[in-house]
C-alpha cells in the first residue's frame, strides 16, 4: 500500500479519472450510513445475533441442524469485526476527505465481509433481516465489476433502494387494504388530528399510502424526478415514525431504526449535489456481468416474493398480511411444559373452553429484539420444538389464511 495525501487518491484508486472524484466520495458515504446501522441494529437485537435468547434456532439447511452452540456467537462476532473494521477504515477515509482506500486489499476484505455475513443466516434463518439483507446488497454493489466501479455501484445501490419501495408498495396493495398494518397506521395519524375515520375513509388513506410509496420508487428511478421521490420517502418514513414510535403504536426498535436508515440514506445515495452536476461522468453501458446478475437478483427476488416464491422479507414485503400465521393453543393445565420466557405470553382461555392460545410472536420480540421471521416453514419449526414436551392431544395449532394480493384469483 502506497502513502497518500488528503485530496489524492491511493494506488489502488489511480485509474480513476478525476469526474469519478464526487461517485467516490458519495459511494464512501453511502456504505459509512450502511455499515453504521447494521452495527446498531445488531446491537438492538444481539440476543438474536448472539444465540443468547430461549427461542429455537432453525439453520437454513438440515445440514446445520447440529451445529455446535458456540458457532453461532462465533460467527457473528467475526461478521460484527468486520464490518466495524469497514466502517473505521471507510470513516477515517471520509474525515481526511482523501480517498485513500487500497482496492488490493479493501476488496478483499469487502469479499470476507459479505460471506462472513451468510454464516449467522445459515446457522439461523431468523437471522435473514430486510436490512441484514440490504447491507449484504450494498456491500455486494460496491464490488468493482468495470472501470468506472464507483458510478455503476452507486447506480446499482440507486435500483437496489428504489426496489424497496416498488415492491413494498405493490405487496399492500389488496382488496383488504385497510385491514393491514398501514390502517393501524392511517387510524393513529387521523388521531393525533383528533380526527375519526370512517371505513372508506381509512381505506382511501391506505392507498394513498400505497400509491404514495410506489411513486416514491419510481420517481427516485429516473434522474429528473429524484428529487420529488426523496420528498416523497422521507414524508413516509417521518409520518411511520410518527405513528409506530412511542407517542402511536409504540413498535420494536427495529421497525424504527430501519426507517431511520432509510431517511438517512436516501438523501445521501439519490441527493445530487453541485459537484454531481459539474464533474458526474455520462451513464456508461458498459456494465460487466457480475453487476447485471446482480441487478437482475434486485429485481427478481421481489418480483418472485410477489407470488410466494422467495421470502418476503428479502423480498421487501415488510408490512405485507400474506403470511400465514401459525398460532399454538395448549390445554391449561400444559402451560408449565412451556420455557419458562415463554409462560408469560400464554393468553387467557379462549371463552368456554379450556385452551389457551400462546403468543409465539411477542415473545419473539421480547427474547431477541426482532419480529417473528414470516415463513411458514420457520414457524413450523419454532412450534414443532415448543410441542415436544407437552402430551399429544394437548395441543393444537391453527393456520390463518394469507390475505390474497388484487392480482390472484
Amino acid at each position: 500500500m502506497t502513502g497518500a495525501t488528503p485530496g489524492k487518491i491511493d494506488a489502488g484508486e489511480s485509474a480513476a479519472s478525476p469526474t469519478q472524484l464526487p461517485s467516490l466520495r458519495r459511494l464512501n458515504r453511502v456504505l459509512i450510513v450502511v455499515l453504521l446501522f447494521e452495527l446498531i441494529l445488531i446491537f438492538a437485537t444481539w440476543r438474536l445475533w448472539f444465540a443468547a435468547s430461549s427461542l429455537p434456532r432453525v439453520p437454513m439447511f438440515a445440514l446445520f441442524l447440529n451445529a455446535p452452540q458456540w458457532l453461532v456467537p462465533t460467527t457473528s462476532g467475526l461478521f460484527v469485526s468486520l464490518v466495524a473494521s469497514l466502517l473505521g477504515i471507510r470513516m477515517v477515509a471520509d474525515l481526511r476527505r482523501s480517498l485513500l482506500i487500497s482496492a488490493s486489499w479493501l476488496q478483499p476484505l469487502t469479499l470476507t465481509t459479505i460471506v462472513s455475513g451468510l454464516f449467522p443466516i445459515l446457522l439461523n434463518q431468523h437471522c435473514l433481516q430486510a436490512w441484514h439483507w440490504l447491507t449484504l446488497l450494498m456491500l455486494l454493489a460496491s464490488l468493482k465489476h468495470s472501470n468506472s466501479a464507483a458510478a455503476t455501484s452507486l447506480q446499482t445501490m440507486r435500483m437496489t433502494v428504489a426496489c424497496i419501495y416498488l415492491y413494498s408498495s405493490v405487496s399492500r396493495m389488496k382488496i383488504q387494504i385497510a385491514e393491514s398494518m398501514t390502517g393501524q397506521v392511517a387510524h393513529v395519524l387521523a388521531g393525533f388530528l383528533s380526527l375519526r375515520l370512517s371505513e372508506n375513509q381509512v381505506t382511501a388513506v391506505c392507498w394513498c399510502f400505497a400509491g404514495g410509496e410506489l411513486l416514491a420508487g419510481l420517481f427516485l428511478m429516473s434522474r429528473r424526478t429524484r428529487r420529488t421521490g426523496i420528498l416523497l420517502a422521507m414524508t413516509m418514513h417521518l409520518l411511520l415514525l410518527l405513528a409506530l414510535g412511542p407517542l402511536g403504536l409504540n413498535h420494536h426498535v427495529g421497525v424504527l431504526l430501519w426507517n431511520t436508515c432509510l431517511i438517512t440514506l436516501v438523501p445521501t445515495l439519490f441527493l445530487k449535489t453541485r459537484s454531481d452536476s459539474a464533474t458526474s461522468p455520462a451513464p456508461t453501458s458498459d456494465v460487466a456481468l457480475g453487476t447485471q446478475a446482480l441487478r437482475a437478483g434486485v429485481f427478481l427476488i421481489p418480483l418472485l416474493g410477489l407470488f410466494g416464491i422467495s421470502d418476503n422479507w428479502i423480498s421487501w414485503q415488510l408490512y405485507s398480511p400474506r403470511t400465514e400465521v401459525w398460532t399454538l393453543q395448549i390445554h391449561l393445565e400444559e402451560t408449565p411444559h412451556l420455557p419458562v420466557t415463554l409462560q408469560p405470553f400464554a393468553g387467557p382461555p379462549v371463552p368456554m373452553q379450556e385452551w389457551r392460545p400462546v403468543r409465539v410472536d411477542r415473545w419473539c420480540l421480547e427474547t431477541t429484539g426482532a419480529p417473528l421471521y414470516p415463513e411458514d416453514r420457520f414457524q413450523l419449526a419454532i412450534l414443532a420444538e415448543l410441542i415436544q414436551a407437552i402430551p399429544e392431544g394437548r395441543w393444537r395449532i391453527s393456520i390463518s389464511e394469507p390475505q390474497t394480493a388484487f392480482w390472484k384469483p
